[in-house]
């Protein structure tokens, strides 16, 4: 593997009923997790956003983010995805370019559309309006931070005059920024922009991949400098049996909150995916969790991980684990990511 390819890890800051705690309890094991990711030699710490979840499926990336550079000092901080349609993208790119700054400079800004209706609901946002929204805001949010003497700009949501953020970011001309893409709409969009992609899993890498490289080429970017990030998910322990049966309680419930999000989808190809799920669900206690369970699972998954990014002629750039299942006790999830960082880190690492 070539030591270009970063690691990081993936914080959702979940507080789930069946493992309920004081929320400050969840938010400071949250921050030890990171430090401690930082100290192990992870590469980044990436936190989504969702709104008004039960859990508290973290609602403020950015803040959290902040806290997160507080107590680290060299380990990259990522938002996966800030949904920027839900945002003022002034607001926003004045709390970016603060963050940059406490940071010393270690922000990477993933953004997306969003596609959880009760995201729009809490927020007060039209969900049909997303692809608009982030045609006109994206672009405007990476105007703002890049800007370094005043600018106006007239659009169908917003209109701005003589806009400078004080303080700009300390990166420039501004954090990279990932675009997270689960379609060949937005996989365009972003290619158009020339920006890194996220696509979550690998089966999407060699659907969109090519349409990336395609339509950056088109637009005068060098397809070979477009980072790809993907998530990966699992445990470690003893051996694999042990770390499926560690896993299994919460990642059922984690499985279920999911499955609720597509009840309230109106997409009908959600609805049906739904009831494909509810399906299988009966024999879901006899299954193992999906996901790697043993250092050389891990490490063979991230290796074809890599080939998949270069075999479509982009740049491989993150693959971000999430490792600690909401619910688990943060002694048991320190375990786990102390055991990546000692079995599988080193094999990464290789160039």
């Amino acid at each position: 593997m070539t030591a270009d390819l970063k690691i990081g890890i993936c914080l959702r800051f979940k507080n789930p009923e069946p493992w309920h705690r004081d929320w400050r309890d969840v938010y400071q094991a949250h921050l030890d997790y990171g430090a401690r990711a930082e100290a192990l030699g992870f590469d980044g710490i990436w936190v989504p956003e969702h709104h008004c979840v039960p859990s508290g499926y973290n609602p403020a990336p950015l803040v959290a983010l902040t806290a997160l550079s507080q107590v680290t000092s060299k380990i990259q901080l990522g938002t996966q995805p800030l949904l920027i349609p839900l945002h003022n993208p002034i607001l926003a790119a004045e709390e970016a370019a603060v963050l940059d700054v406490l940071s010393g400079g270690r922000l990477i800004i993933g953004v997306g559309a969003g596609y959880r209706p009760g995201d729009f609901r809490a927020l007060g946002k039209d969900r049909s309006e997303r692809g608009g929204r982030m045609d006109e805001v994206l672009p405007l949010f990476i105007k703002a931070l890049a800007a370094r003497e005043p600018f106006d700009f007239s659009g169908r949501f917003y209109s701005v005059s003589g806009v400078q953020l004080s303080p700009p970011p300390v990166q420039t001309p501004h954090p990279e920024i990932q675009y997270t893409a689960r379609s060949a709409v937005a996989a365009k969009r972003a290619a158009r922009l020339g920006l890194s992609l996220n696509v979550l899993a690998q089966p999407n890498v060699p659907i969109l991949g090519p349409l990336v490289a395609e339509t950056a080429a088109a637009a005068g970017h060098n397809p070979a400098k477009i980072g790809v990030s993907l998530l990966r998910g699992g445990f470690l322990g003893k051996d694999r049996e042990q770390a499926v049966e560690a896993v299994r309680p919460y990642h059922e419930w984690d499985v279920q909150e999911y499955d609720e999000w597509q009840a309230e989808a109106p997409d009908p190809d959600d609805v049906r995916l739904l009831e494909e799920r509810k399906a299988k669900a009966k024999s879901r206690q006899s299954e193992p969790p999906p996901g790697h369970f043993t250092p050389e699972e891990w490490i063979s998954a991230v290796a074809s991980d890599e080939a998949a990014i270069k075999a479509v002629g982009l740049k491989p750039g993150w693959v971000n684990v999430t490792l600690w299942p909401p619910g688990m006790p943060l002694t048991q999830a320190l375990d786990c990511l102390e055991q990546f960082a000692e079995e599988v880190l080193p094999h990464l690492r290789t160039a």
